[in-house]
């Protein structure tokens, strides 16, 4: 199901982390919005979205310059952007795509451990790299699930003004929205006042041809 956070200026659509990050690039009234603009807005989104937490976040933020921090992630999104629009098409994702989450899988140093939070058991990755931990292996481990799972099932939200990717995860595989509340409701209204119009315009014609 889309969801998002109410209180938050980021969506949260994508049924899929890495779809969520391509999906900080937006559409608002009529002009590309790009929602990572500094350091901040990336390190605020990778806790927001849970991609980190906060001990991940903090330690990014004393290890890594911010300016090669959003330029990293930015070239990551745009390299997500190209794999979520090649799905969506039905067509094979690009082989430099995929080199680009090698060679992040590659910068690897450390091991996958099961530890228990809030919310239940989560997996979360331990670098044992001194240099700090490639902050954004969690983006490449979804877009790896996604890419050997989730063929066929990426879609775009189908409104002209909006370029949201999500997964579909409903029962039908019949989800055409990044949310009905926003785009699916709106084409919902464009489409009675179209049939209204059209009403309307047919009810003129047969007057003007009934005789007086």
């Amino acid at each position: 199901m889309a969801t998002s956070k109410a209180s938050s200026r980021f969506l949260f659509y994508g049924n899929s982390l890495c779809l969520d990050f391509v999906n900080t690039e937006r559409m608002r009234e009529g002009a590309r919005v790009d929602l990572i603009e500094s350091a901040d807005d990336l390190w605020e989104w990778m806790l927001e979205s849970g991609a980190l937490p906060l001990d991940a976040v903090e330690s990014g933020k004393r290890q890594l310059p911010g300016e090669v921090a959003v330029r990293e992630a930015k070239e990551l999104r745009a390299a997500l952007r190209g794999m979520a629009r090649q799905m969506a098409a039905g067509e094979t994702v690009a082989p430099e795509i995929a080199e680009m989450l090698n060679a992040h899988l590659r910068r690897r140093r450390g091991y996958q451990q099961l530890t228990l939070g809030e919310g239940g058991w989560t997996r979360r990755f331990h670098s044992e790299d001194a240099q700090g931990m490639d902050f954004l292996f969690t983006l490449v481990d979804s877009a790896i699930d996604l890419l050997s799972g989730g063929q066929g099932l990426v879609r775009q939200c189908e409104s002209n003004h909006c370029i949201l990717y999500f997964f579909d995860t409903t029962k039908n595989h019949r989800r055409r929205w990044c949310c009905m509340e926003g785009c699916g409701n709106r084409h919902k209204a464009a489409e009675h006042y179209r049939r209204r119009k059209a009403k309307d315009s047919r009810h003129e014609t047969l007057d003007e041809k009934t005789p007086l």
